[in-house]
């Protein structure tokens, strides 16, 4: 709770900032491609800067396997949600895609300790994949090209190189590495700053009015994170090797977070309604303070 809070804060940073003109409309565009064409690489690149051992090894592969299934049952019930309810583009990615990066990383190391912020990287790895492919192609409206934009997305391309140095044990140079760090550790905050900036140009009464944006939220924090904690539960309990419980909580931890913070970024690049993508990112991000508490509760209780 105090690390969503910590979020909220910097959102109303960039509120502060954009309501004052100190920055402008443009300025928080820029904002929003150095996030998604720098510093998000940069952080997806050092989820994968870890030694492997056999029992990581184990652990991992689970947390691959969950996070490829719990992506495959959130598309197929997407599938019947989007018939039932017409849901767009941002309302349907938004409900599937988590901030599984510059939330649950700091979440995983003040809980579960630094050595298991490791496994994170399974679900950022998967969930990367399918945002910058399918995620983007939703919300851009058309797949003309997009094969080309997502072979040579930053992003994609990170998530090639963080698996070619894991499994031929590369390091990066000392220098590199702290360039690369620094810029990765940005992605939480420049993402926060950028969505607050988002926010200020909104008419807050409008937007808040809209039900539709409830039952986004209600999905994104509630319903998908039930389906998630199911899912990795069930893999975790008949998987043919011993994994540890707390693998399976990071894996549920990842699927229950407020919406992805890229998604209000990439909208307002492809200028794609980032408005109310922003407003589904705070929705979720408040909400998320009292139910995500709850559903690692939930978690912990089946075990």
């Amino acid at each position: 709770m105090k690390q969503i809070a910590g979020l909220v804060l910097m959102g109303l940073a960039g509120y502060a900032v954009r309501k004052t003109d100190i920055i402008s409309h443009e300025g928080s565009r820029g904002l929003s491609a150095v996030c998604v064409y720098l510093c998000t690489p940069c952080a997806i690149f050092l989820s994968f800067q870890t030694h492997m051992t056999k029992e990581r090894l184990g652990g991992f592969f689970y947390a691959l396997l969950a996070v490829s299934l719990i992506h495959l049952v959130f598309f197929l019930v997407m599938g019947v949600l989007k018939r039932l309810w017409s849901m767009n583009a941002i309302e349907s990615t938004s409900v599937i895609y988590s901030n599984a990066g510059n939330l649950i990383i700091p979440l995983v190391a003040g809980v579960f300790g630094e050595e298991l912020v490791f496994y994170t990287s399974a679900y950022m790895f998967v969930q990367s994949i399918f945002m910058w492919s399918h995620g983007q192609i939703q919300i851009r409206g058309t797949s003309e090209g997009a094969l080309k934009k997502i072979f040579l997305h930053p992003c994609i391309l990170s998530i090639f190189a963080g698996v070619l140095f894991l499994v031929l044990g590369w390091t990066l140079p000392y220098s590199v590495h702290t360039a690369v760090s620094g810029l990765g550790a940005c992605m939480g905050p420049t993402a926060m700053l950028t969505v607050g900036m988002l926010i200020a140009e909104l008419d807050l009464g409008q937007t808040f009015a809209n039900r539709r944006i409830y039952l986004v939220t209600a999905l994104r924090l509630l319903l998908f994170p039930f389906l998630a904690m199911i899912t990795a539960f069930l893999l975790w309990k008949y998987f043919p090797f011993r994994i540890s419980p707390d693998i399976y909580l990071i894996v549920t931890l990842g699927a229950c977070g407020p919406a992805a913070t890229s998604l209000t970024q990439l909208a307002q690049l492809c200028n794609k309604d980032p408005g109310y993508a922003s407003s589904i990112n705070v929705l979720t991000t408040f909400g998320s303070i009292l139910t995500m508490p709850l559903i690692i509760l939930l978690a912990q209780s089946i075990l």
